[in-house]
């Protein structure tokens, strides 16, 4: 089984996340097969609860466009 290449999107979607003004506290990532999962744990400095919230859903929402991309990619490849 030969390696395979992170699909573009997902590499966008961790470039977006990273470009985003926050202090990353951890980071972990683990693959399995050819599964990749990755888990920030980030830290807010001076922020207000709905500042948090709101960062919270636009990153959760890049993460299921992300996945809708990966999927469509996958299903294109068969």
């Amino acid at each position: 089984m030969g390696a395979k290449k992170l699909p573009g999107a997902l590499l966008l979607g961790i470039f977006v996340l990273s470009a985003i003004p926050l202090v990353l506290a951890s980071t972990t990532c683990e693959t399995t097969d050819c599964e990749v999962t990755i888990t920030l744990n980030i830290a807010f400095s001076g922020a207000d609860d709905a500042y948090i919230k709101r960062m919270k859903n636009e990153i959760e929402d890049v993460w299921q466009k992300l996945q809708k991309v990966i999927a469509a990619s996958k299903g294109a490849g068969s």
